[in-house]
């Protein structure tokens, strides 16, 4: 008889943990789908944003191609906390990859929010872009440069 309880307790204690465990994956999970851009002044300092409709306006826009999609303006971003002046945009993604962009191409530079799976990253988008070639995905950090 006690050996049963022994056993019950057991299964019951393992299965608190399992549960748990999912728990803290399926928050890791989130966690890492809604992390913060970081956008770097030209002084060096880092600030975390998060984008949402709340601080920032949802823009609709289309693409040279024709794509229509709604996202945030890298211009209201910058805008909002940054007052220097800067020459160019550096965009990192995490795998990696970067791309230099300059001013003047500030009011055709979105970031959309895309939902693939169970995941959501940002999409840099530059909608006169006819083929799409400047684009980049996983966008984690802009750097503004003098």
């Amino acid at each position: 008889l006690g050996d049963s309880k022994m056993k019950k307790t057991l299964i019951l204690l393992l299965i608190m943990v399992i549960f748990f465990i999912t728990l803290l994956m399926i928050r890791s999970q989130i966690d890492s789908t809604s992390k913060n851009l970081s956008l770097i002044t030209p002084e060096g300092k880092t600030i975390e944003i998060s984008l949402n409709k709340k601080d920032f306006n949802l823009t609709e826009f289309e693409t040279a191609r024709g794509d229509s999609f709604s996202g945030f303006s890298v211009r209201e971003i910058v805008e909002k906390f940054s007052k220097n002046e800067f020459s160019s945009l550096q965009f990192a993604s995490q795998d990696g990859g970067k791309i230099h962009l300059p001013v003047a191409d500030l009011d055709n530079i979105f970031l959309v929010k895309v939902k693939k799976d169970d995941s959501e990253y940002l999409r840099l988008i530059i909608s006169t872009d006819t083929f799409g070639q400047r684009w980049l995905k996983h966008i984690n950090s802009i750097k503004l440069l003098k």
